[in-house]
């Protein structure tokens, strides 16, 4: 072999081990977590909020975080498994902090020329505070991992239970964390005419610890808090509910039961609940006590969201209920010519939640 031909043969070599090099870096420079950091692209890509690249032996099958994407690297492009083909997609950047994926169509309201951008989440759970409840509409879960669902019905309210594992629950709250609770906004805007909302609640050392309102299809920078939530509604919505005894569950204590507070010492504000607010109330008042105890009232209570929310629970409401009185405790439900029930929950609702509350003057 002359001198010639093993210089080519050396070249060549070193040009395949180069490109060998080039794609095992890239490999490292995928692997990880990446979110998606374009509004306009916020639950509108087909890849979804998040791109997580996992070697198969590191995928933590306990956590939602940890989903390996199946992919292949070919010249300046990424070919991702979706179902059961692959979906090629070209990478524009790649870089330790930045991936940029396209141009490819993302929306019909989009340019085809558009590009998707991903960045790496940092994210410092150990400064994130964990909670004791998270609620979303009316199920409640609890860090033992107790789950509450109350609907409303005709002869009153259907509550079922069930139960997650404290992992599950872990990963679940976890979920949250990642949204940075603490600093993230309490309302965000909606992408849509029409998106359904999403009122969550975060309850720590017993006291409402912040209250978040969101949308389904919201364009704003919330992909952690949007995941979350799909979280949420994904381990919720796979558990085998336990039917409770109905009878413990009257018709006034069902959905939306109570919305606001009316001030009689201050008569011009008012302390508005949520749904998940009104969820976690209805929650206590369920597991309250009856009483005969008297209280000075301090609060008319509006059950406007009821009549609104439940049109399917209306005549047998307003056949009972005529009005509600409260102190913050005790709560008294006055039914015509029957006999008022007071509820005693054990502490002070509006006092201990004033804080986390929206208090509006009329």
């Amino acid at each position: 072999m002359n001198r010639l031909k093993i210089v080519t043969i050396v070249i060549l070599a070193l040009g395949v081990l180069n490109l060998s090099a080039q794609k095992t870096d890239r490999v490292k420079l995928l692997k990880g977590e990446w979110r998606v950091a374009c509004s306009l692209c916020l639950n509108r890509t087909i890849l979804g909020n998040f791109i997580s690249f996992y070697a198969k032996d590191s995928v933590d099958a306990g956590s939602d975080r940890c989903r390996g994407t199946v992919f292949q690297l070919k010249g300046d492009s990424i070919y991702i498994k979706i179902g059961d083909y692959l979906a090629a997609y070209k990478i524009s950047t790649l870089t330790q902090e930045s991936l940029i994926l396209g141009p490819y169509h993302v929306a019909n309201d989009l340019p085809d020329t558009f590009k998707v951008r991903y960045i790496r989440p940092h994210y410092l759970l150990d400064t994130m505070p964990t909670f004791d409840k998270i609620i979303i509409g009316n199920t409640i879960v609890s860090s033992d991992g107790k789950v509450v669902r109350i609907e409303g019905q005709a002869n009153g309210a259907k509550l079922e239970t069930a139960t997650m594992t404290v992992n599950d629950y872990n990963n679940l709250q976890n979920s949250f964390r990642r949204a940075d609770i603490k600093n993230i906004r309490n309302v965000f805007n909606a992408g849509c005419a029409d998106c359904p909302s999403i009122y969550v609640t975060f309850e720590k050392d017993g006291k409402i610890y912040k209250s978040i309102i969101t949308y389904e299809y919201t364009q704003q920078e919330s992909a952690e808090l949007t995941e979350a939530c799909k979280v949420f509604h994904s381990k919720v919505g796979s558990l085998t509910y336990t039917p409770s005894d109905t009878n413990k569950v009257p018709v006034y204590l069902a959905k939306g039961a109570i919305a606001s507070f009316n001030d009689t010492a201050n008569k011009n504000v008012i302390h508005e609940l949520g749904i998940s607010e009104s969820a976690l109330l209805r929650y206590y008042l369920i597991n309250g006590k009856k009483t005969n105890a008297a209280f000075k009232q301090l609060y008319g209570v509006s059950l406007e969201d009821i009549r609104y929310c439940c049109m399917d629970i209306l005549d047998n409401y307003h056949s009972k209920v005529t009005k509600v009185r409260s102190d913050g405790r005790y709560y008294k439900f006055y039914f015509g010519n029957e006999q008022p029930v007071t509820i005693d929950i054990g502490f002070n609702f509006i006092e201990r939640n004033s804080a986390n509350l929206v208090s509006k003057k009329q």
